[in-house]
């Protein structure tokens, strides 16, 4: 039987990056791919990927060296001053870069909580807790705040949170009878859903919970968070919750 196999797969697995940063032009790669002249439809493509791995060499990268004695929490600022200027990091990592300076291990409770809702069928990205956790500590969900926040503050606003997004799931399975995330448009709901729970003591009456049900369906049906102002609207509902605005 003759095997047929895909020249880019080959231009993969036969060329050593090394060997490509060490010559100086593409024609012994393109020759060992079989082609031969700048008639083949193949040669602008390849020729074109050597190139991009090549100028990888000329790359310039910044380099900022620290002076030693400078804390933990100064060098901290620094990455999150230097990364803010540009769109290479999320809200969410220079948030949790700043959580992590002040409070010690806290990255290992935020990625094993990670893992249990993942293990419950609900898989999100680190910085949705990240955000839950910024909601509980403040009110609401920007994350700027999180410099002026204290290791205990941190702490208590993590707990809280971890019993609000527990909560949150546990009302998504039991009351609506959603399992999974790819029933839900936006997993704010939950942030929202969580900190309602928090702030009636993680007890409500029959009545609260047939008005949260219908909230929680309009709002996922509509989209309540999917629009351009995401974060504005989350803001919105947590500001109303915190006034002790009935969900109606």
């Amino acid at each position: 039987m003759r095997v047929s196999v895909d020249p880019i797969s080959l231009v993969t697995y036969i060329i050593s990056r090394m060997e490509v940063f060490k010559a100086n032009s593409e024609a012994e790669f393109l020759q060992e791919c079989g082609i031969k002249d700048f008639n083949d439809p193949r040669y602008s493509k390849y020729t074109s990927r050597l190139k991009c791995l090549r100028d990888i060499k000329e790359y310039m990268y910044d380099v900022h060296v620290l002076e030693r004695k400078k804390s933990y929490e100064e060098v901290t600022e620094i990455f999150v001053r230097v990364n803010s200027l540009d769109a290479k990091l999320r809200g969410s990592d220079l948030a949790l870069a700043q959580i992590t300076a002040k409070w010690t291990n806290s990255l290992k409770n935020f990625e094993k909580f990670q893992k249990e809702c993942k293990a419950g069928g609900f898989d999100y990205d680190l910085g949705i807790y990240i955000k839950n956790l910024v909601a509980c500590a403040t009110g609401q969900s920007r994350f700027k705040t999180v410099s002026s926040l204290s290791e205990e503050k941190l702490q208590e606003g993590w707990e809280n949170s971890k019993h609000g997004f527990n909560f949150a799931l546990n009302f998504l399975k039991s009351n609506i009878g959603i399992d999974s995330p790819a029933l839900l448009s936006t997993p704010f709901l939950i942030i929202t859903l969580g900190y309602y729970a928090y702030h009636n003591n993680f007890s409500l009456s029959p009545d609260q919970e047939s008005n949260l049900r219908y909230w929680l369906l309009v709002a996922n049906a509509k989209g309540r968070y999917s629009r351009g102002s995401s974060e504005t609207y989350l803001d919105q509902n947590l500001a109303s919750i915190r006034n002790g605005k009935d969900i109606r």
